[in-house]
């Protein structure tokens, strides 16, 4: 690995604590349940109230590791090609923290476009 297992041990745990946070800040669980509960629709064999909030809580949780630990081997991605024996230079270039920056990027052009087309 380039910096050491210890340095990204610590890396890939920092991302999935951000990844948590930012998941549970951004997505507003509560109101999500009161606003299903306000227009009578329900999650099969789940009651209104806490319970759907509960649900959406440990969807939402399983979604967000599942994203994070593939933020993790993105962002691991040039440690684990140099290890593999490939080009330092390639992969600083090609960086995990490169990769999601584009992807972003182009994914923000993407919605942008589809909102002026509509």
């Amino acid at each position: 690995m380039v910096y050491g297992i210890w340095y990204n041990i610590l890396y890939s745990i920092l991302i999935i604590i951000i990844t948590f946070f930012y998941t549970f800040l951004s997505i507003p669980v509560n109101k999500i349940s009161d606003d299903l509960k306000i227009n009578g629709v329900y999650i099969p064999n789940i009651k209104p109230g806490k319970d759907t909030c509960f649900f959406l809580k440990k969807i939402v949780s399983q979604i967000y590791f599942v994203g994070s630990l593939l933020l993790v081997i993105i962002a691991l991605l040039p440690s684990i090609f140099i290890s593999l024996g490939g080009d330092k230079n390639f992969s600083f270039f090609f960086g995990g923290t490169t990769i999601i920056i584009i992807v972003g990027g182009l994914l923000d052009i993407k919605y942008t476009i589809n909102s002026y087309i509509l």
